[in-house]
């Protein structure tokens, strides 16, 4: 849905996304989506087997996700398991092009159109200890990923590039912005959070208020309501709400270092 929403958001013309929502009922989720005019017979470009075989039939569809990814900040880069195979895409390799029965092109499979989080100390696998691709559903925000200051690659992390240094240039650049995220916007933001919220030298930091009503009336210095739901100021930074943890601790450092350089500059103050 993420995915879906990114490209919804480009408004890139003549492109056309399928209806999409997320049912929740009784610890289940369900994803519903509308039927589109198209079979296994209309894919023109992607892959829907894992990039074993690829498409590039239509260079007009091609075009237009170049459009798109320049504004979500998506490089073009090569994609598909074999190289001889290969092709350039802007976007994942596993997200289909449609053309369409009645004439319009489609796209479907999102998932993976954000690049993924790569942990800047991966074990030898590429894996997290717990042996998890954790690329499969670590993905960075769009707002960061458009916000950053180099084209990411929607294919770093996975096996949907061939072997070479074009496929090590991709994940270092995201294995960097993964590490830009942790040690640059999660501080940034913990630094900024207190006057946000308007928290007072008593408040307890961790107690952040996640739905409360909107009080356009009263403004901060931030120009940002006293009172917002945390994780959409959160979304907004481009920070995932699995962050919440590392902001937390954040805080509790920028808040220590504003108490102890308070009590420092009173107790150098002449009585």
């Amino acid at each position: 849905l993420k995915g879906l929403q990114a490209y919804f958001d480009t408004g890139t013309e003549g492109l056309f996304l399928p209806f999409m929502a997320l049912v929740d009922f009784s610890g289940h989720r369900l994803i519903a989506m509308s039927r589109l005019p198209i079979n296994k017979d209309t894919l023109v470009f992607g892959s829907s087997d894992g990039g074993e075989v690829v498409h590039d039939k239509c260079p007009a569809l091609k075009t237009k996700l170049q459009q798109a990814s320049r504004l979500l900040n998506l490089s073009d880069h090569i994609a598909g398991c074999y190289r001889n195979r290969s092709f350039i895409t802007p976007t994942a390799c596993d997200v289909e092009g449609h053309l369409g029965r009645d004439g319009n092109f489609y796209l479907v499979d999102f998932a993976r159109v954000m690049p993924p989080e790569i942990s800047p100390t991966p074990n030898a696998a590429g894996e997290h200890e717990d042996g998890l691709r954790t690329d499969l559903y670590f993905r960075l925000r769009s707002e960061f990923v458009k916000d950053y200051h180099l084209k990411l690659c929607s294919d770093a992390g996975s096996s949907l590039m061939p072997e070479g240094p074009e496929r090590q240039q991709a994940n270092r650049e995201v294995k960097e912005a993964t590490r830009h995220l942790h040690e640059k916007v999660i501080p940034t933001f913990a630094e900024e959070l207190p006057f946000l919220l308007n928290f007072t030298s008593g408040s307890d930091p961790t107690a952040f208020p996640t739905d409360v009503p909107n009080q356009s009336a009263n403004k901060n210095i931030f120009g940002v309501d006293s009172c917002f739901r945390l994780t959409e100021m959160v979304h907004s930074r481009g920070i995932n709400a699995r962050h919440l943890g590392r902001l937390v601790q954040a805080l509790s450092k920028s808040l220590d270092s504003h108490l102890t350089s308070s009590h420092g500059n009173s107790s150098s103050r002449p009585p």
